[in-house]
């Protein structure tokens, strides 16, 4: 490999580890929100083909942008319907929970060892 070629590969990998960054930051947020969704680079190809594909045959670049958004969001509504709400999921994954009777927990009794009489 010569060095132009080594260069030209340390490029792109920068430049297509940022997307796949952004990618990683916007799923770890929704995770924290307690959304797992596991197709976020997939979104982001559909998007990035379907948004060249649209610039290829009108030329337009703002009208390319709107495919590649309504792309990503067609690919991201079957996820967003198919799972339940977070609180949904914990609920069901807890069903042992709400099946036990509210009631207190029994009193702690603390008792003390006996003093040692060793003088």
């Amino acid at each position: 490999m010569t060095e132009a070629s080594v260069i030209g590969l340390l490029e792109a990998t920068v430049s297509f580890g940022a997307l796949l960054y952004l990618a990683a930051l916007g799923e770890m947020i929704t995770e924290k929100a307690g959304i797992l969704n596991l197709g976020v680079e997939g979104m982001m190809a559909m998007g990035a083909v379907t948004g060249f594909v649209v610039a290829l045959h009108t030329g337009n670049p703002w009208v390319a942008l709107a495919g590649a958004v309504a792309a990503g969001a067609a690919g991201a509504a079957p996820v967003r319907t198919a799972g339940s709400s977070p609180s949904a999921s914990r609920a069901s994954r807890c069903s042992t929970a709400s099946a036990r009777p509210a009631t207190s927990p029994p009193p702690v009794t603390r008792t003390r060892a006996p003093l040692s009489s060793s003088r």
